[in-house]
């Protein structure tokens, strides 16, 4: 178990579908799934797309860019590990905007966070895994 673990900082399972999302990070590449017939990604990551229900799913790596669409400013410690303020934010990316991602708001303070802030990608690492988080695009 990592320090990170131990402090109470959750870590995601990683298996075969969710392989490609949690780790591309090592390369600073934000990967998301794609069917392979509709074109069309989605996220989270299924064996089936949910457009046209084809079994032809891969990942595509995105641009990383994404904007603001709701956010809440935690200031209550819920999970140990996490220093208070923090930020959860639901972000859509600029690729195709249903595709939304649950995330922390990172390297700004909390009251800069609007709706609307375009944000970036960047990614912190618990041991194999790379956790996608934003900051604000300057």
């Amino acid at each position: 178990m990592t320090a990170r673990e131990a402090a109470g900082r959750p870590v995601p399972t990683v298996d075969d579908l969710t392989r490609a999302f949690w780790t591309s990070g090592r390369h600073g590449k934000l990967v998301i799934s794609r069917c392979s017939t509709c074109a069309r990604l989605f996220h989270p990551p299924g064996p089936i797309c949910p457009n046209c229900y084809a079994r032809a799913v891969e990942s595509a790596e995105v641009s990383g860019v994404a904007r603001v669409d709701a956010f809440t400013i935690v200031c209550r410690p819920w999970i140990s590990g996490y220093d208070t303020p923090y930020v959860v934010a639901r972000v859509r990316l600029m690729e195709q905007p249903d595709v939304v991602l649950v995330t922390n708001i990172v390297h700004c303070e909390p009251s800069e966070v609007r709706v609307g802030m375009d944000v970036a990608v960047v990614f912190e690492q618990r041991g194999d895994v790379h956790v996608p988080m934003f900051e604000p695009v300057r």
